[in-house]
């Protein structure tokens, strides 16, 4: 793809690239592109005034938590301190194994439950192999 635009942005290459194109091919070509470079240009302003607004407004709360008397170092060591202090969960731990059985290959394996029924117990009675 990087080929392609480098093509296209040296004059030459580009002459080269499209001299079998017809007048009318070069002339919707033309078109695109410009339709292209408009709508690029509508989201870059938009994008500049999306972040002006949002720098005009970091600078209004920035005023008033000067005019509180409050520096914004402390708030951000508060709202570190805060969002660090949170209660942090634990993993449970795992569930103990209520059955016991032994699979075609003649290893003895445990299933807690829950989950997936192993293929061996699928059709036994499942009383007969509790722990």
């Amino acid at each position: 793809m990087q080929e392609f635009i480098d093509t296209l942005t040296r004059y030459r290459q580009a002459k080269a690239l499209l001299k079998n194109q017809t007048v009318e091919e070069l002339e919707l070509i033309t078109t695109n592109l410009s339709k292209i470079l408009e709508e690029k240009k509508i989201q870059e302003l938009t994008l500049l005034a999306e972040q002006k607004e949002k720098n005009d407004k970091l600078a209004i709360y920035k005023e008033m938590l000067a005019a509180d008397g409050i520096d914004i170092n402390e708030l951000a060591a508060h709202v570190a301190n805060t969002s660090t202090t949170q209660k942090a969960t634990t993993p449970r731990s795992p569930r103990p194994a209520k059955y016991t059985y032994t699979d075609e290959s003649g290893q003895s394996k445990t299933w807690t439950g829950q989950g997936r029924t192993p293929k061996f117990l699928v059709d036994k009675n499942l009383e007969e192999h509790l722990i």
